[in-house]
């Protein structure tokens, strides 16, 4: 898979200042970090490397979400999203990236896809030691449908499900087509990095819910992420909306989609088979 090869020609500072704007300075105040200040909870992924997040909790038995946000977005933007899974019986965990909130470090795409297979170790910690769960779901928004995709498709045998809400299946290739190398066993259509390939492999329930007037990642992909999903209980719901409206444009459809995909997926798959 993806973590198999080498990423580091992605790491390119133009390409990581378009698609990580709040840990290269674009449009956000210092984190908290920088002003000296800790989160309260934490992954280490790697020494000195501290992800910082935020666990809601109202009964320990509800399914649990980890859920990586979108690139303008930190797990404090969560705040007042987080209720509204509470009240619809779903626990939720957000995670930030490196350099987001007070999180550590700066993110690339290679520590990015590594962090995300560090976050799920740790986010499995979490569940046994509150004794959450068991049932267990990976949500990727926008840029994080791609740690998203890579959770999914390394440890689908520990989660019950994926939801992937405005993501991307070509993996935002289009923003460097200028400049990036010719690297068709990452990029091509069949390249390893991309999360429609993934999806080729994830026969896991998959839910995909897009934005119909999403001009940032087009509804299209949205498409191809359906068709590439291995899954036989999949699902594309489309919202009348666009790419940062989706959730607040139509919630009834936006959560009714989540709580009946997780509901059906309990009851219809059984945890451990």
């Amino acid at each position: 898979m993806a973590h198999e090869i080498d990423l580091s020609f992605l790491d390119d500072p133009h390409i990581l200042n378009q698609l990580f704007p709040l840990a290269y300075g674009f449009y956000r105040p210092p984190s908290p970090t920088i002003a000296g200040l800790e989160p309260a909870e934490c992954f280490e992924v790697e020494p000195g490397i501290r992800l910082g997040y935020r666990l809601w909790v109202r009964e320990q038995e509800n399914p649990c979400i980890l859920y990586f946000h979108g690139n303008g977005e930190t797990v404090q933007d969560y705040e007042w999203v987080a209720p509204l899974y509470l009240e619809n019986d779903l626990s939720l965990c957000v995670v930030d990236y490196r350099g987001y909130g007070g999180s550590s470090g700066k993110p690339t795409f290679t520590n990015t896809l590594s962090d995300a297979r560090g976050i799920f170790a740790g986010f499995m910690e979490v569940v046994e030691r509150e004794e959450l769960g068991p049932a267990v779901f990976v949500m990727g928004r926008s840029i994080g449908s791609i740690p998203a995709c890579e959770v999914a498709v390394t440890y689908q045998d520990h989660i019950q499900g994926l939801i992937i809400e405005s993501g991307a299946a070509n993996n935002f290739r289009y923003r460097w087509s200028n400049f990036r190398p010719e690297r068709d066993d990452v990029l091509g259509e069949d390249g390893a990095f991309l999360n429609k390939v993934k999806l080729r492999a994830f026969t896991k329930p998959t839910l995909i819910i897009h934005g119909l007037r999403d001009r940032l990642i087009p509804y299209s992909e949205a498409d191809e992420l359906f068709a590439n999903a291995a899954a036989e209980d999949k699902q594309l719901v489309s919202i009348a909306a666009g790419h940062n409206d989706i959730m607040e444009a139509d919630m009834d459809t936006y959560f009714g989609a989540i709580v009946e995909f997780v509901e059906r997926v309990l009851k219809d798959h059984v945890i451990g088979e």
